[in-house]
């Protein structure tokens, strides 16, 4: 049975990014546990064996969540980004064929969603290092980083209404690959 580990970034007093927009306001370590236990009940019901890195909103180190990773087929790590642009980041380790991360783009894609990169992302003086300690130190078989959008930017009116289609196209992706 396959076996997944989803992140829901942040965290207790680790908040992520925040939109201070005047008729939304998203915080990162909120939407994305929220995002996460969306995708764990639809991956369960796909049949697969999901679990979470949290549950709740509590702080947790990136050691600990790595420590999970171990015996996974796949780890999904949920974000949101700042910066003022828009778009859908996909990353994955240096060390994949990236089979995953491309089905995840190609679905977000198919739906209609702006992907800015999907892409593995290295050291600046070693490329055959991950530049992301979630990707670089993951036991998982595959692991792959996705940022949903930018919280201060026009991704915000996507990102307050598109949580079941993200699901959607997440759960296939998996199972797909």
């Amino acid at each position: 049975m396959l076996r997944i580990l989803i992140n829901p970034a942040h965290g207790g007093n680790d908040l992520g990014h925040r939109s201070f927009q005047a008729y939304s306001l998203i915080c990162e370590k909120d939407y994305v546990l929220r995002l996460s236990q969306k995708q764990q009940e639809s991956l369960k019901e796909a049949g697969t064996q999901v679990f979470l890195t949290r549950d709740k909103d509590v702080a947790m180190s990136i050691p600990s969540r790595l420590a999970m990773t171990d015996q996974m087929d796949v780890f999904i790590s949920n974000h949101l980004n700042m910066g003022r642009k828009r778009g859908i980041e996909i990353y994955y380790s240096v060390h994949s064929d990236g089979k995953l991360a491309n089905r995840l783009k190609k679905g977000f894609e198919e739906k209609g969603f702006l992907v800015r990169q999907c892409h593995a992302r290295s050291m600046p003086n070693d490329k055959n290092e991950d530049y992301y300690p979630l990707l670089k130190d993951s036991k998982a078989k595959e692991s792959v980083m996705i940022m949903y959008g930018y919280v201060d930017s026009d991704d915000i009116s996507r990102l307050m209404t598109c949580e079941n289609e993200y699901t959607e196209i997440v759960t296939d992706a998996i199972m797909q690959t």
